[in-house]
């Protein structure tokens, strides 16, 4: 292993996660997001100010950055300014992204390849979407346990 020279700022970073049991990866992957915010400055993080914050944050919406990772980024430097820095203030403008899950579809296709066993109350529930489209109304009514035709 090489002798690399840490920064006082750095080496108290990772001292506050090793206190709170990190694990390395985490670790790692915090200490790499502040290091991409501190090349975003051109200086020490630690002189940041809030509008450099909401700079970063634009930068990473503007550079195409996904969710997951603008989400990793306010964690980070959310754990930089509060534990490590004790900047909260710096905080208010780290607000994580909320992205909407995707509904996953299914091939009806594959599902009738599929034997009962796989699927018990498959062939209940085509009845009773059979039963929902004849009757036209779109009600709603209880599924029972009979495997009986539409009434």
């Amino acid at each position: 292993m090489t002798d690399q020279v840490i920064s006082p700022l750095r080496r108290r970073m990772i001292e506050d996660m090793a206190i709170r049991k990190f694990a390395p990866k985490t670790q790692h992957d915090y200490v790499q997001r502040v290091k991409d915010f501190a090349a975003f400055l051109g200086r020490s993080p630690d002189l940041a100010q809030s509008e450099d914050v909401r700079g970063f944050r634009l930068h990473l919406a503007s550079s195409g950055a996904g969710a997951p990772k603008i989400n990793a980024t306010v964690s980070a430097l959310r754990f930089f300014f509060n534990v490590t820095l004790d900047r909260p203030e710096l905080v208010k403008h780290l607000a994580f992204m909320h992205e909407p899950r995707k509904v996953p579809v299914v091939n009806r296709a594959l599902l009738r390849g599929f034997p009962a066993t796989y699927f018990p109350d498959f062939g209940l529930i085509q009845s009773s979407f059979r039963c929902l489209r004849r009757d036209g109304r779109g009600s709603a009514f209880p599924i029972t346990t009979s495997r009986s035709r539409c009434s």
